[in-house]
């Protein structure tokens, strides 16, 4: 999709002003803003405003779900940290396949963009906030590579009905949204299994990949199981997993496994 220089220049002026909300709000810090720039101009390039309005939707999104109840995340381990500022490392996580995805659209009318774009959104989407939201379930979640065993809030791999519930009601969402604002051609069934299967799909291979290679730390001083290499300001002890691969890396691989689910679902129909 191209766009005017008038539409461009009013695109950049809209993200700036909207970041720059964002990041006196401290939903996300400086070098996140800058990156979100980045992206959101990407996304205008290539898909249009539909696919920039998508992202800002999960952005938004993800940011009031942070918020939600943040000082008793904080508490057991698992709150953002920076008061809830998102970095540009989590800007690239959750919007760089989306942002890559566009750029292609400049060279490839394929039909099968629109499908991945909306994959990596639904996955970005469902997985941030099947994450926050999880963190508040009356009930301890289970590890997904066993079924059987419970495990502690905000643990990596952990699921929880509550989680799964917000996975498949996120994933409709970029979908019913995707459908008013034309995303794609094919038909709102059709769309909507799209997002489904994509942010099924990826938020699924994130929770394996986090039970399974993610690396996962204690803290020395309360004994906390988290996903930070510091806390309470001192550096915490690993417990398992791979140090390389942290919560964005796992996020961005995700993104890109959702992304493919639904362009293979797209090339199916």
């Amino acid at each position: 999709m191209s766009v005017t220089l008038y539409e461009l220049t009013l695109g950049i002026a809209i993200v700036t002003v909207l970041g720059a909300w964002a990041h006196r709000l401290r939903a996300i810090d400086r070098d996140g803003l800058i990156i979100g720039i980045l992206v959101g101009v990407l996304l205008l390039l290539g898909g249009g405003w539909p696919w920039l309005f998508i992202i800002m939707l999960f952005f938004t999104a993800s940011s009031a779900s942070t918020r939600l109840k943040y000082s008793y995340k904080r508490s057991i381990g698992f709150g953002q940290e920076k008061g809830g500022a998102r970095g540009w490392k989590n800007t690239v996580a959750n919007g760089g396949i989306a942002a890559v995805i566009s750029v292609l659209t400049l060279y490839s009318n394929s039909p099968l963009l629109p499908a991945a774009f909306l994959g990596a959104a639904a996955t970005a989407t469902a997985d941030t906030l099947a994450t926050e939201i999880g963190l508040l379930s009356k009930t301890r979640p289970r590890l997904i590579t066993n079924l059987r065993q419970k495990v502690g809030a905000g643990t990596s791999g952990g699921v929880s009905l509550l989680g799964e519930i917000t996975v498949i009601s996120s994933s409709l969402m970029i979908g019913a949204i995707a459908i008013l604002l034309s995303v794609s051609s094919l038909s709102a069934i059709s769309i909507l299994v799209i997002t489904l299967i994509g942010g099924f799909v990826g938020s699924t291979f994130d929770s394996l990949l986090g039970a399974s290679f993610q690396g996962v730390y204690r803290c020395t001083v309360c004994g906390t199981i988290t996903e930070a290499s510091t806390h309470h300001d001192k550096p915490t002890v690993k417990v398992r997993g791979i140090k390389l691969i942290e919560n964005n890396v796992v996020n961005l691989i995700a993104t890109g496994i959702g992304a493919v689910a639904a362009a293979l679902f797209a090339i199916l129909i």
